[in-house]
Formats: structure tokens, sequence, C-alpha cells
């Protein structure tokens, strides 16, 4: 996230895969480095996340699934963010480093102890 951030021109228009925290306000839907990074509200050093009827969200970031959740559900959270990065699409106000057009938004915590999991040799039980 840092490279996208510093050198948004290069990432135009690219797929990326971004880990981050998430922070939703009233009018701002921004990944930012960390959380201290978004209680200080930096946003010049955070990407405006745009969501569309086509986001998927759950699960980890290589598998879909056919969850509803909104984007919503992922504030205040470590989440990683795959999707087609817009350097000319600065966000609400044109405060962001750019916008990631979400194609996909996974919740870090999950996804991490899904592959834990996995490399232990857990088995996977569907309910």
């Amino acid at each position: 996230m840092i490279q996208v951030i510093s050198n948004p021109s290069s990432f135009n228009g690219e797929e990326i895969l971004v880990r981050g925290y998430l922070r939703i306000r009233n009018e701002s839907r921004a990944l930012f480095l960390s959380k201290s990074l978004a209680e200080g509200r930096l946003t010049e050093n955070s990407i405006w996340v745009q969501e569309s009827e086509k986001t998927v969200y759950g699960g980890s970031i290589g598998q879909d699934t056919d969850s509803t959740l909104e984007l919503e559900k992922y504030d205040r959270k470590y989440v990683m963010v795959r999707g087609i990065f817009d350097a000319g699409d600065r966000g609400h106000g044109g405060a962001f480093s750019g916008t990631i057009h979400a194609k996909k938004v996974a919740n870090m915590l999950e996804t991490l102890a899904s592959k834990q999991s996995r490399a232990n040799g857990d088995r996977q039980v569907q309910e």
C-alpha cells in the first residue's frame, strides 16, 4: 500500500491487492496504513474504497464467496482489498491518494486464521 500511495500513477488501471485499516465515516470510505493514521484522518495517505454490486465480501482473498455482507461490516478492521486502482479518482473531495474499485474485500484476521488452519492440517468442515 505504501508503494501505491507514494506513486499512484504507476498503478493506474492495474489490479492490485492492498492491506490496511478500513475506516468508514459519513463521507469517507478509506483504507489507511494503520488504525492510528485512520484516527488522525490523514486522507492523503489513504485510498478511497469504491464498492459495486459485483464486490465480493468475506472468505479469503484467494476464494470467492456468495456472502452478501456490506462494506460497513468491515469498518474499523484490518482488511485486504483486491481491485482496480484509479489514480485519477481521488475519492470524495479529491482528498485521497486514489480509488480502488473493489472486486473483493476480506477480513485480514479471518484470512490469516484460515491459512494457518490449513497449514496445520486442520480439516475444514462445512456446516
